[in-house]
């Protein structure tokens, strides 16, 4: 009965530092965002929109990439996730982002019919 109280100790506290974790910015979902910000822009403003998103990400994208490896070593020296207490952990910027560019592309898509597809 001890051996199986020490088990589900042990799992129940690694599950709690691994849900600590900087989350991968591939599974981070898109916050929802109204494609009516983007009414009255040309189709040329919508296009610098979704490319100056798409550089926003990949900034994003290295930055949660650099929290995760820094929490891994948190938890190998400190048992914590030392990026992610100190505020390292993007997956709300993320998430806006993601939300953004899609109502961006989305808004592009539906106007800019002559140019091509996003």
């Amino acid at each position: 009965m001890r051996r199986r109280t020490g088990f589900l100790h042990g799992l129940g506290a690694a599950l709690l530092l691994a849900s600590g974790c900087a989350q991968a910015p591939e599974t981070v979902a898109a916050a929802p965002v109204s494609e009516a910000q983007y009414l009255g822009w040309d189709c040329a403003q919508l296009r610098f929109e979704v490319g100056r998103l798409d550089r926003v990400l990949a900034d994003l994208y290295v930055e949660q990439r650099q929290s995760r490896n820094d929490d891994a070593l948190g938890y190998v020296f400190a048992l914590a996730p030392l990026a992610s207490m100190s505020g390292g952990d993007l997956r709300h910027q993320i998430a806006l982002r993601k939300g953004e560019h899609a109502a961006a592309r989305q808004a592009a898509n539906r106007r800019c019919l002559h140019a091509a597809r996003f």
